[in-house]
C-alpha cells in the first residue's frame, strides 16, 4: 500500500508537521486527510513520497482572523 504524507497548513498557508498514512489509493489518502477535521481546518498539501497531489481545503470554513463574532 502506498504511503501518504498530509501536511496541515496552518492560517498563514505554511505547512504544519506532517499525519503518515498508509492508503488504498489516493482518493482514500483524500478522504484519511478530511477525517483529521481540526487539523486541517486551514487546508493541507498531500503527498505520496515526491509526487503532489495537491492543496485542499475540505469545505470547512473559518472566520478571517480578527473577524468580530457575534457582531
Amino acid at each position: 500500500m502506498p504511503y501518504y504524507r498530509i501536511y496541515p497548513l496552518n492560517p498563514n498557508g505554511r505547512v504544519q508537521p506532517p499525519v503518515d498514512a498508509e492508503c488504498a489509493d489516493d482518493a482514500s489518502a483524500l478522504v484519511a486527510a478530511s477525517l483529521l477535521e481540526e487539523r486541517v481546518a486551514n487546508g493541507c498539501e498531500v503527498w505520496e513520497l515526491t509526487r503532489f497531489l495537491g492543496r485542499f481545503h475540505f469545505g470547512m470554513t473559518r472566520p478571517p482572523q480578527g473577524a468580530a463574532h457575534g457582531a
